[in-house]
């Protein structure tokens, strides 16, 4: 069961620093429409999130808000 954590947590805060990097919304998240402005402020925000909330899992600091928050973020439209 700690195994699963982990490699979910990284898995997280990995997607989060992807975010960072391409500054573009994580594979599995709703991408903005094109018309909308503030695509890049999506993108760091989205990441920051999973980054803060991957990092909570693994250090099992409140993992099960965090895994509730994380699971709700994804499945968002």
């Amino acid at each position: 069961m700690v195994l699963g954590r982990i490699v979910f947590a990284i898995g997280m805060m990995a997607f989060g620093v992807l975010s960072f990097v391409y500054a573009d919304s994580v594979f599995g998240l709703g991408a903005l429409p094109a018309w909308l402005p503030g695509h890049e402020v999506w993108a760091y925000l989205t990441g920051a999130v999973l980054g803060v909330f991957g990092a909570c899992i693994l250090l099992n600091a409140k993992t099960r808000a965090a895994a509730i928050a994380v699971g709700i973020l994804l499945s968002l439209p």
